[in-house]
């Protein structure tokens, strides 16, 4: 990735931050959230695409993923019940009720409408689990970030994830949306906090010297992809960046 000064590097990030916002407008307008194949998942189902890039130190089973993510978030100053997630588009209702009861004091998840029966919803609001509107895919909505902040009455983000499977065809396959992407929610990630993305196949290699790039200006940096189900975790522990560099600063 060689980002050229001046406006050549203006327009080479303006393009495909244009091109996403058409794409992401696009399904936001066409697209029934009932018709995604993969949709509120359970925490197992999470763990099976993110449990090869966490340092976990025996065979993979139902508690695995939610043995790491638990044990890591309560290493830091806080305890359970202090803790704050969200899932990126999708509604995370399935994802955090596998969680320890009590652990998340609030959670919430973002889609594009709001499909929970009556039922599910009590059931959501008994476990301080909410769900907003908003396109995760649109990278300049900060103002859904805003509004995550004031659901979960905190500025920082505990555990971040976002597997977004079908939603990555509609995401612009340019390493500038998934940086700007990252970015966005790398900053209210707090201290200690865990972050998991998946990203689209085809720019694996770019999203690898991305990794490579950040760990050499940010050694104590905790960043793993792993490229078969092409994913990436970032552990943001007290000696890393409050906020990332723009690729473009990464790559000159």
């Amino acid at each position: 990735m060689d980002f050229k000064p001046g406006f050549e590097k203006r327009a080479r990030i303006k393009r495909p931050i244009e091109n996403n916002r058409a794409r992401v407008a696009d399904i936001s307008t066409k697209t029934d959230e009932a018709e995604w194949e993969v949709y509120d998942r359970s925490l197992d189902d999470f763990g099976l695409s993110f449990i090869k890039i966490t340092p976990h130190e025996r065979p993979y089973t139902s508690e695995t993923f939610r043995d790491y993510i638990e044990s890591t978030l309560l290493k830091g100053d806080k305890k359970a019940g202090d803790f704050r997630g969200v899932e990126l588009g999708g509604p995370g209702s399935k994802l955090f009720s596998g969680f320890s009861k009590g652990f998340f004091g609030r959670t919430a998840g973002i889609c594009l409408a709001d499909i929970r029966d009556n039922p599910l919803k009590e059931a959501d609001a008994a476990q301080g689990h909410n769900i907003l509107i908003g396109d995760i895919l649109e990278v300049e909505n900060q103002k859904l970030i805003g509004e995550i902040k004031k659901t979960l009455g905190s500025p920082g983000v505990d555990l971040i994830i976002c597997r977004m499977v079908g939603g990555l065809d509609y995401l612009d396959h340019h390493p500038v949306i998934l940086d700007r992407f990252i970015r966005n929610w790398y900053a209210i990630l707090g201290t200690n906090g865990l972050m998991f993305v998946q990203f689209p196949p085809f720019i694996a290699k770019e999203v690898m010297d991305w990794r490579d790039a950040l760990k050499k200006k940010f050694p104590d940096l905790e960043i793993a992809v792993e490229e078969y189900n092409n994913t990436i975790c970032i552990h943001k522990t007290t000696s890393a960046p409050e906020e990332l560099p723009p690729i473009t600063q990464l790559f000159k």
